[in-house]
C-alpha cells in the first residue's frame, strides 16, 4: 500500500497503489489523497529536489575540499577543526534533509486534516498503512519513538503524526 505526488501545482499526478485502493475505506483515501494534493500545492517535490541537489553539492564540496588539500599539502591533511568539518558535512546535510522530509510531512498532514476535516479517517490510514509497512502487529499509535534513529526517518513515526493531528483537531 503507498500513494505518492509528483510534480508541483502545474503539472501534478498522485499515484494510489491498487492495495491502497483494496484496503482503505473511503474516507480514508479521501484522507490520503488530500495529504498528497497538499504535497502538491506546497511544491514539495521541487522543495526535496532542491535539498537533495544542495545536499549533492555539499558532498563533492567536501570531497573536493579534503582532495585539494592533500594535494597542496603532500599528502598532509588539512588542519584537524576544516578536516573534521569537511567529512562531517555532508552527514549533517543529510541530517538536515531528512528533518525538513519530516516537517513537510506533518505540514501535509494537517493540510489534509484542514481538507478533509476528518482526523479519524486520517489517522485510521496512517494505521493501516504502519501496520501493511511493518510486516507485523505494532504497538498502538500512541507509542513513542524518542531515539536517534528516528532523525534517520524521511516521514515521522506515526506516533508523532498522530499526536499532531490529534492537537490540531482539538
Amino acid at each position: 500500500m503507498n500513494a505518492y505526488a509528483l510534480g508541483g501545482p502545474g503539472d501534478a499526478a498522485i499515484v494510489l497503489t491498487e492495495g491502497l485502493l483494496r484496503r482503505m475505506t473511503r474516507d480514508e483515501i479521501a484522507g490520503i489523497l488530500a495529504h498528497e494534493v497538499a504535497h502538491i500545492r506546497n511544491n514539495d517535490t521541487w522543495t526535496m529536489g532542491w535539498a537533495a541537489a544542495l545536499h549533492r553539492s555539499i558532498e563533492w564540496t567536501s570531497l573536493a575540499g579534503l582532495a585539494l588539500s592533500r594535494a597542496q599539502h603532500g599528502g598532509v591533511a588539512l588542519s584537524r577543526p576544516l578536516a573534521e568539518l569537511l567529512r562531517a558535512a555532508p552527514s549533517l546535510a543529510q541530517l538536515l534533509r531528512l528533518a525538513l522530509s519530516r516537517t513537510r510531512e506533518l505540514d501535509a498532514d494537517a493540510t489534509a486534516l484542514e481538507l478533509t476535516g476528518d482526523s479519524h479517517a486520517l489517522i485510521a490510514a496512517l494505521d493501516k498503512l504502519e501496520r501493511h509497512h511493518a510486516g507485523f502487529p505494532v504497538l498502538s499509535a500512541t507509542a513513542r519513538e524518542d531515539g536517534p534513529m528516528r532523525l534517520l526517518r524521511s516521514h515521522p513515526a506515526t506516533s508523532e503524526r498522530v499526536d499532531a493531528l490529534l492537537g490540531l483537531a482539538c
